[in-house]
């Protein structure tokens, strides 16, 4: 896992380093799952971290990669019911998910002749690892699936000096589930530095 999140780091980066009218993001984000996620895990998450690389194919139209992971973790207790049986004691629930994501975004103003900010909306598709384990006592059970998933994202980029910005946006994830596993969808907020060249 540390091989391939080095080896996106530094595609992504160099991407935007190369690219003429292009951004490069890296964001720190907080998460909310909701729906079923949120039902295993329903606290916050303090723990995740994005990169994306974005190059203009228009001066209002960006497409590019993003690379984001995030951590979610609860302390819980009670009891999970199984079709021959029933498990109770104190649970130790985690989630990783780490969504590979080829994007598309509109900007309402541009680089050249903007306001002092930049809004935009966009989405993307592509492919999630979503790592799941349950702990009870000295027992666990963990899976780890591939899932095809989908986001949609709105943002604000606010320009400091020339080439660099600060960012704010927020971005619905949704994978859906495979041989039988739930969907996990959750919502980020997203704070972080933009540089664009």
């Amino acid at each position: 896992m540390k091989f391939i999140f080095s080896l996106l780091l530094v595609l992504v980066l160099a991407a935007g380093a190369q690219a003429q009218d292009g951004m490069t993001f890296v964001t720190w984000d907080i998460s909310f799952p909701v729906s079923d996620m949120g039902d295993f895990i329903g606290e916050t998450s303090f723990r995740g971290f994005g990169l994306d690389g974005r190059k203009f194919l228009q001066p209002n139209l960006s497409v590019g990669l993003s690379f984001d992971w995030n951590t979610f973790r609860e302390f819980t207790g009670g009891t999970i019911f199984f079709e021959n049986g029933s498990v109770s004691g104190s649970q130790n629930r985690v989630i990783y998910a780490s969504p590979i994501l080829v994007n598309a975004h509109y900007y309402f103003q541009t680089i050249d002749n903007n306001p002092g900010f930049l809004t935009y909306v966009g989405g993307g598709l592509g492919t999630y690892f979503i790592e799941r384990t349950l702990e009870i006592g000295v027992a666990g059970i963990t899976d780890n699936h591939l899932h095809f998933g989908l986001a949609g994202e709105v943002g604000l980029i606010i320009p400091v000096r020339p080439g660099t910005g600060g960012l704010i946006s927020a971005k619905y994830n949704h994978a859906f589930g495979v041989d039988g596993s739930i969907d996990y969808s959750y919502w980020r907020l997203n704070a972080g530095v933009a540089y664009y060249f």
